[in-house]
């Protein structure tokens, strides 16, 4: 099992009122197409699941996010800035 790392956001690109791109600094995270991360902004202590949304090649990390009603994760991490860092376990 992986350490989370923080990884600090380069940008969030909104698609919807409640989908949204977040991009972050790759560092030297590997992974393969299908896997998945834990992913939270850093020392908030609340992690969700969310899918690789970049290419394996890319030179940064992409994921797909949606705001839900109850989704603290989501909207704390929409509500951040670029500089601004996030807690990344796996991939799994």
């Amino acid at each position: 099992m992986s350490l989370a790392n923080a990884h600090k956001i380069v940008g969030i690109r909104e698609l919807t009122d409640t989908v949204y791109v977040l991009r972050v600094e790759r560092e030297d995270l590997c992974f393969e197409a299908g896997q998945h991360v834990t992913l939270g902004l850093h020392g908030s202590g609340i992690n969700r699941e969310y899918s690789i949304y970049s290419s394996e090649d890319a030179p940064f990390l992409e994921f797909l996010l949606k705001v839900r009603p109850a989704s603290v994760t989501g909207r704390s991490i929409r509500e951040a800035s670029p500089g601004d860092t996030v807690d990344i376990a796996g991939p799994y």
